[in-house]
């Protein structure tokens, strides 16, 4: 009897001790104002990326709060966003939808995102030159055959930083390991957005195996240089 109030003291104390180190050894997540990381990266992305014909004002008083918050958490917010930007739905649930799709589209499954993945991305906005350090990062995202909601993240965060983000965009366009719909997006924004975009570069993409990359890459450059797409299809 008294063995067994030995050993029943022994493991209350090992599971005490092990509970206290977990605790101890868990990230804490940092907090600004009395509200955590994920609350005011979720509150930027709601506010800041409402459509313009709403009232407004309000929501931008609030927008510019959540974005001085994340401004000053700064660095140390980066590997919480890059974390919560690397989750990706299940499979089954992927697989599930893709079914889905072709029966009902009304009968998708939604999966509620425990991090605030596609917020943490519109975050990056907010940061500029203090998110220079994450762009090495965003990139092997970026790259990643494999990540495919992690991959649009990062690309939309790359979008965020504007003229930071552009090397890493134009090499994914030319990576053809990349996963083409990464591709096509970031490709999309070049064109748009970039009036230099290299010309070489631009006329290779002219005989890409993905067909959206040919079509966006044939319509920037009728834009950009309608000579150069004559010679380039000839």
């Amino acid at each position: 009897m008294r063995k067994r109030r030995v050993y029943a003291v022994v493991i209350g104390v090992g599971v005490l001790v092990v509970l206290l180190v977990w605790s101890l050894s868990r990230e804490r997540e940092p907090e600004y104002g009395g509200k955590k990381l994920s609350e005011w990266v979720d509150r930027y992305a709601f506010c800041a990326f409402l459509p313009p014909n709403l009232p407004s004002n309000s929501n931008s008083e609030a927008a510019d709060e959540a974005a001085d918050a994340i401004r000053q958490i700064g660095t140390n917010g980066l590997p919480y966003l890059l974390k919560w930007m690397r989750y990706e739905t299940p499979r089954w649930v992927t697989k599930l939808n893709s079914m889905l799709e072709r029966i009902n589209p009304g009968l998708m499954v939604s999966v509620e995102q425990k991090p605030p993945a596609d917020s943490a991305a519109m975050a990056f906005r907010t940061l500029g030159r203090a998110a220079v350090q994450a762009i090495p990062e965003l990139s092997r995202m970026l790259n990643n055959p494999k990540a495919n909601d992690g991959g649009v993240r990062a690309e939309v965060a790359l979008e965020k930083l504007g003229k930071l983000g552009m090397p890493a965009l134009l090499s994914v366009v030319t990576n053809r390991q990349a996963a083409d719909h990464v591709r096509v997006s970031a490709l999309a924004y070049l064109v748009i957005n970039t009036s230099d975009l290299p010309m070489p570069t631009v006329l290779n993409l002219l005989t890409d195996r993905e067909p959206q990359i040919r079509i966006i890459a044939t319509n920037g450059l009728r834009e950009i240089d309608p000579e150069a797409l004559e010679k380039g299809t000839r």
